[in-house]
């Protein structure tokens, strides 16, 4: 018997629990703004091992449903779980810039110092990439 499942059987649950938010969930968490926005087809092993780790942190059979792991911890799948960061750091953008660090300041503009006009919502927009191609693709675009 492996060291995983003596330890599945001797420790109680929230020991287990923070574990998992101590020593997993960190790892996924790191630099998914990033890496996160790939192709579902790249991150099937990443999110097909995070699934078995919870299941073996709570004892249950294959046969139980993602969800209700993912609720029993309090976390979202890791495609959910990229939206949720990128929403996070565009809320943190337009409220709570003082709590980023400056380099993020210039990722995101609003769309009153793009154009003046009088619309329902500020739109924020992506920055441009400041490089070769991306001045081309702008001269293309007749910007």
């Amino acid at each position: 018997m492996g060291i995983c499942c003596k330890l599945r059987y001797k420790s109680p649950d929230w020991c287990l629990q923070d574990i998992y938010c101590a020593f997993i969930h960190p790892y996924i968490l790191y630099g998914l703004e990033v890496y996160g926005n790939t192709c579902v087809s790249y991150m099937d092993k990443l999110i097909k091992m995070n699934n078995k780790l919870l299941r073996i942190l709570q004892k249950k059979s294959r046969k139980f449903c993602n969800e209700c792991l993912y609720i029993q911890y309090g976390t979202l799948p890791t495609p959910q779980l990229f939206s949720y960061q990128v929403l996070s750091l565009v809320y943190k953008m337009v409220y709570l810039p003082h709590l980023l660090p400056p380099i993020f300041w210039v990722y995101f503009t609003f769309s009153t110092s793009v154009h003046t006009y009088n619309v329902r919502h500020k739109k924020l927009y992506l920055s441009q990439a400041n490089t070769q191609f991306g001045q081309r693709s702008l001269k293309f675009k007749g910007g």
